[in-house]
């Protein structure tokens, strides 16, 4: 049956049942949607809520049925959408094909109860409102029916209140097409506490086109007051009475326009003014010094464009509303982890050591778990083969690895510090390497020679900072990471092969040889190498989390259908779980300290 005969079926039964219903009349619904609809008249029961409308989509019981007060209620009551579609978190369900009924009656329900009914309670609203109050903030700054729209429009606004307290004076960096004549700021960013917007559009790959430079105040509100339609500023007169409640009185719109006086008279030396459709003789928006008040509330934050007349004084102030992209680490790092954990680790110093297919991974999932500060070191150049399981791509084939990781990593995570060296690891440490530096050091160039210079220069260069080192064996069969506490040290007599690996296999028997002088890869793909970083990072998080956190052995490891796939015998170890298929794999934590006591 087509979807259309499914609607028919479904639509005619319902049509039938609500035949000859009181305050129930059908009514017409666009072509373009196809469907039917019903106006159910509310006898003044629910004001302001005088009538309901009951929409059968096209896709009907495929999709919900939904419902539409008046277009005009919207933020005035909650859950109104634009053109008064009622969000409700209506459902479909496999049994509506064959109770179409009992789904609108569903449906009803949830009206009557989650909206009807709380239409009584004077509180519902505002509390609501407030609940969701980014949802209903984004409506307001995108709705065509307001009738005052600032000439100099806004385009994407990204914020970083990185350190913000109580309030502070900031910066605006807003960009403007190349030849452009409309005057609108494709991209403002914002920054405080001397942060250079500027500099931060340019680490992000923001800053095209011609800048123009503005200022800022931010503040900050507490949670519980209320932001919803009844509470936003409308106009200067209550946007300046907020600022000015929050602060204490210690800002003001006038101190914004202050700090902006000496940009505003270059701006009227060398730029013409125009007469609006009002009469008001406005700067023209191409140059204009931006002037914007951020409120910061929680994980909320809303701006507002502030555009003055008449020179830079309180007279003929008009304010435009807009939405914010914060895009400190505070908020977007703070999703996935609690904030106190992050700033934790925004203060940690790691030293990585290697950044191959590994190693890249580990960085980036290290940076985006939030660790501050990272050293990279790796005497590698980017390769072409490289791309298939390394985080970089093809446009830094040729490059240094480690510089080309680090300027990576700042574009794509905020408030990180990175250095990208290319040097091979022992002659770093002997060079740059001070006691104190570091936090972490943390091997994941699978060298040997790597593991014992690292053991061998640890006392000198690192002390009592704890060590981790990482690899996966051939075809990436297993992989390990393994962290030495200065009270176990890994040992000089290098343990990886005999102690700690899965199998004997042997790189020799799995390298791929390329015709040039020692030049050779090892397969396995970006899928195999991306799992075992991730069980690297996280062990590596949670001891750093945990730093009593004792020396340690976690290995992953590939079952042994995988080593008996292969076209050569391979002994295995303990370690390989016995059941499973070929892809099937298991984790095992063991002491470093019984490990080595195997000896």
């Amino acid at each position: 049956m087509s979807n259309r005969q499914v609607f028919e079926t479904a639509a005619s039964a319902v049509e039938q049942w609500l035949e000859g219903k009181e305050h129930l009349r059908r009514v017409s619904v666009r072509a373009a949607e196809g469907g039917l609809a019903w106006d159910i008249d509310l006898q003044g029961e629910f004001a302001p809520v005088s009538s309901v409308r009951l929409v059968l989509p096209a896709e009907f019981p495929l999709e919900p049925c939904r419902f539409e007060v008046d277009a005009q209620l919207e933020l005035k009551l909650p859950h109104v959408e634009r053109g008064g579609k009622l969000c409700l978190g209506l459902w479909a369900s496999p049994s509506d094909l064959e109770a179409p009924i009992a789904a609108v009656l569903r449906a009803m329900e949830t009206l009557q109860d989650d909206f009807l009914a709380k239409l009584q309670q004077p509180d519902w609203a505002e509390s609501e409102f407030h609940k969701e109050r980014m949802t209903y903030w984004s409506l307001h700054c995108t709705d065509p029916r307001r009738a005052t729209r600032l000439d100099g429009r806004i385009g994407r606004v990204h914020v970083d209140t990185s350190g913000l307290a109580g309030w502070a004076y900031g910066t605006v960096a807003g960009y403007l097409h190349p030849g452009t004549k409309h005057g609108r700021f494709y991209r403002q960013v914002i920054a405080c506490n001397g942060v250079d917007p500027d500099a931060v559009s340019r680490r992000h790959g923001w800053a095209q086109g011609t800048v123009v430079k503005g200022h800022a105040l931010i503040v900050r509100l507490p949670v519980a007051r209320p932001w919803t339609p009844t509470t936003w500023p409308k106009d200067a007169k209550s946007l300046n009475q907020l600022v000015a409640s929050a602060t204490d009185g210690q800002a003001s719109l006038e101190g914004l326009f202050a700090r902006a006086r000496g940009d505003f008279k270059k701006h009227q030396a060398k730029h013409k003014f125009r007469t609006t459709h009002t009469g008001r003789q406005v700067p023209q928006p191409s140059a204009a010094p931006q002037l914007v008040v951020l409120f910061v509330q929680g994980s909320a934050t809303y701006g507002f464009q502030v555009m003055p007349t008449f020179g830079l004084t309180a007279r003929g102030v008009s304010i435009e509303p807009f939405e914010v992209c914060r895009m400190d680490p505070d908020w977007s790092l703070a999703r996935d982890h609690g904030l106190p954990q992050l700033q934790a680790r925004r203060s940690k110093r790691v030293l990585l050591l290697g950044t191959g297919s590994l190693g890249s991974f580990v960085a980036l999932l290290l940076a985006r778990a939030g660790i501050g500060h990272m050293t990279l070191v790796d005497s590698q150049l980017m390769e072409a083969g490289n791309t298939s399981r390394h985080v970089l791509g093809l446009q830094h084939v040729g490059h240094a690895k480690a510089p080309e990781l680090a300027d990576e990593l700042k574009r794509a995570v905020p408030g990180i510090d990175v250095v990208g060296v290319r040097s091979d690891a022992g002659t770093w440490i002997g060079n740059n390497a001070t006691l104190g530096a570091f936090d972490l050091v943390f091997d994941c160039t699978a060298e040997r020679g790597v593991r014992n210079a690292v053991t061998l220069l640890r006392d000198t260069y690192f002390g009592k900072t704890p060590v981790v080192h990482a690899w996966l064996e051939p075809l990436c069969s297993a992989g390990h990471v393994v962290l030495s506490q200065p009270e176990v040290p890994w040992p000089i007599e290098d343990p990886a092969n005999d102690l700690v690996n899965a199998s004997d296999l042997s790189i020799d028997e799995t390298r791929v040889d390329n015709p040039a002088c020692s030049a050779g890869f090892h397969p396995y793909g970006a899928a195999d190498v991306t799992q075992v970083a991730a069980f690297v990072v996280e062990r590596v998080l949670a001891a750093f989390d945990d730093p009593s956190t004792p020396s340690t052995v976690w290995s992953w490891v590939r079952a042994q259908a995988f080593f008996d796939a292969l076209p050569l015998t391979v002994k295995t170890r303990s370690i390989v779980p016995q059941s499973g298929g070929k892809l099937d794999t298991a984790t095992t934590t063991r002491s470093l300290s019984d490990v080595l006591g195997q000896r």
